[in-house]
């Protein structure tokens, strides 16, 4: 077999690997239900996190840090990119004392809003 063959089979399985691979990919598409859905879980996500960093925010504003970072660590939880609460959560615990994760949320904050 010369290496122009060997070279045209192996496009030839290259192509049937993409072409594969493209119906697999478009069988793990969402329909447009499904889309609507997760568009839904998201929003309400949102805005629970929304609602437990303004609850969070308050209990700062009087000096309750537990259970300020409680609240914040939950809407994290809720929305892993909550700028806010990562920033307000760093402000936390560095000022009681726990700098480690303090600079790990500070470096989070810092991905998220370079």
């Amino acid at each position: 077999m010369s290496a122009k063959e060997k070279f045209s089979i192996k496009q030839q399985v290259r192509i049937e690997r993409e072409r594969i691979w493209d119906v697999v990919v478009s069988s793990f598409r969402l329909t447009k239900r499904a889309e609507q859905d997760v568009d839904f879980v998201k929003s309400t996500r949102s805005k629970v996190a929304g609602e437990l960093y303004g609850r969070a925010y308050e209990e700062a504003a009087k000096g309750h840090y537990a259970e300020a970072s409680a609240l914040l660590n939950e809407c994290i939880g809720q929305n892993p990119n909550h700028v806010l609460a990562h920033k307000e959560l760093a402000f936390i615990l560095k000022n009681t004392g726990n700098l480690k994760d303090a600079l790990s949320h500070w470096r989070i904050v810092k991905q998220l809003d370079p």
